[in-house]
Order: C-alpha cells, then structure tokens, then sequence
C-alpha cells in the first residue's frame, strides 16, 4: 500500500525531510563536539546564519550531553565546581527552539 504525502508537492521529496527554507520554526541542538568541528551536513543555527536565511532563538534550554560526560558524574550528583577535574564535570549541550526572521 503507497504512502501519499501530506505535504504540497512543491515540497514533497523522496524522504521524509524537507528544505530548511520552507520551515518557520525547527530546533536545532549543540553539543560540545559540535563546536569543535562545523560541518556542512550539519549547519549550526544557533550561532550562524545560512545562505542568507536570519534565525532568532525563541526558546534554549540545557540538557546534559551523556557522550560528552563522565560515567560517575551521570550517576552522582557532581557540583559544578572549579576543584573537580574537567573530566569529572558534567557537561552540558542545548536546544535551540528557532524562528525564521
């Protein structure tokens, strides 16, 4: 049985993903690798605009990056103190609610 898509078929692709330039609003997310390295497959929209596209940050809230943080410090509560090693802290990514200007 075919899937007809809901969308316009000006829209309408062969995955379940659209242009980016069609969206009013998507959430973008960043985790401390993210920042390290750009990528083109992956564009940062929290920090940059793309091919003349102006996003605004509506809403960002932290969440705690599991990849990025040590094993003892997602089990044990660890303050956020300067004394504890940095590899013992919990690091922490973002996501990005973002409106199209």
């Amino acid at each position: 049985m075919a899937v007809r898509s809901k969308l316009r078929p000006e829209y309408a692709l062969t995955s379940s993903q659209i242009e980016v330039e069609h969206c009013s609003f998507l959430v973008d997310s960043q985790f401390r690798a993210d920042t390290l390295t750009p990528n083109t497959l992956q564009p940062d929209f929290i920090n940059n605009s793309r091919e003349g596209l102006s996003w605004e940050r509506v809403e960002c809230r932290k969440f705690l990056d599991l990849a990025a943080t040590h094993f003892f410090a997602r089990i044990f509560w660890v303050p956020d103190w300067n004394i504890i090693p940095h590899r013992y802290q919990r690091q922490w990514g973002t996501y990005c609610l973002m409106r199209q200007r």
